[in-house]
């Protein structure tokens, strides 16, 4: 008898079916992950915890609804269901009331210096949007482990563990990303 953990595949593949007990290992493993990423980017704890509920809630409607397509990368298709949640909610708080929403907005660029002048304030604004913008110019697993170490604040161990790779893997990963968004800025420097 095997004591191996079930991959998530086989997880996501069982829930799909109607198996409770593999989509209760999915929410365990991943919980972390999730609750993390809604903290970052939403300071109010019973608002997280409503969308904590919500990304749940989603994910097992999809799985049982058979639209979720498995590649093999669960991990990442959870970060882009828990950061859409964030940002519906967000819309749907700007809808009812004037909530600003700096999407993508990790909580040290919001811990921003009060002394900063009106066009310090717009270039760190304008640095944090092309930033935003070369992240989601990179290959999948980097864009991952770029958004899981800044939005999610995990170490590159728990990446590692939630991407189902090796911390080697990660930390590759993250370099390779860098070097990638360092090479981008280079080039809209070069062409400005």
């Amino acid at each position: 008898m095997s004591t191996e953990a079930p991959t998530d595949s086989v997880l996501v593949q069982r829930a799909a079916q109607g198996c409770e007990q593999s989509f209760s290992l999915l929410l365990q493993r991943h919980r972390t992950t999730v609750y993390r990423t809604l903290l970052s980017k939403i300071k109010d704890r019973d608002w997280a915890d409503d969308l904590y509920q919500e990304v749940w809630i989603k994910v097992l409607h999809t799985l049982r609804d058979g639209r979720y397509k498995d590649e093999g990368k669960f991990g990442g298709w959870l970060t882009r269901v828990t950061q859409n949640a964030v940002t519906d909610s967000f819309r749907r708080a700007k809808k009812s009331s004037s909530v600003s929403l700096e999407d993508e907005s990790p909580l040290w660029m919001e811990l921003q210096e009060e002394s900063l002048n009106p066009e310090e304030k717009a270039v760190q604004e304008g640095w944090h949007a092309d930033a935003v913008r070369w992240m989601h110019a990179l290959p999948t697993e980097q864009y991952e482990v770029v958004h899981l170490r800044i939005y999610a604040n995990l170490t590159f161990q728990e990446i590692a563990d939630e991407t189902g790779v090796s911390i080697n893997t990660a930390l590759g990963r993250m370099r390779y990303a860098l070097i990638n968004m360092r090479k981008q800025m280079a080039a809209e420097a070069a062409v400005a």
